[in-house]
């Protein structure tokens, strides 16, 4: 759809679609021999995915959490179940960063596919085997 353009065809369905689509606010108006669709702008997609996400996943969370497994505590910080999965991206990048593991209560520092630990146990021994 060409903005400013009163008309853009021969045809009066066709003036009469770009009209309707340019008042609706459509981005894109996509036209071919046998069918005219308008789009929806991006906005509305993203918000439909975003929604969809949210209650799925708090469906997800209250179906396991409270009704599963009878927990309280899901019940009552619900609110956290979103809060997570948008930090776990960042924990994930963020663990290429490092070469440090703690692993079965012991620091580790990995070097190569050896783990080398970097304290002592408190009987002493050293913690684990490489």
């Amino acid at each position: 759809m060409i903005v400013g353009i009163e008309q853009l065809g021969a045809s009066r369905k066709t003036n009469t679609l770009c009209r309707l689509a340019q008042e609706a606010k459509y981005n894109l108006l996509v036209m071919n021999d046998s069918e005219v669709a308008l789009t929806v702008p991006p906005w509305k997609i993203s918000a439909s995915y975003f929604l969809t996400y949210l209650t799925l996943r708090l469906t997800l969370a209250w179906v396991v959490g409270v009704w599963g497994l009878r927990d309280h505590v899901v019940r009552n910080n619900l609110w956290l179940v979103p809060v997570r999965d948008a930090l776990n991206p960042c924990l994930f990048f963020a663990s290429f960063f490092s070469n440090k593991v703690e692993w079965r209560g012991t620091r580790y520092r990995v070097c190569g596919k050896f783990m080398i630990p970097l304290e002592m146990r408190e009987n002493g021994a050293q913690s684990g085997r490489v």
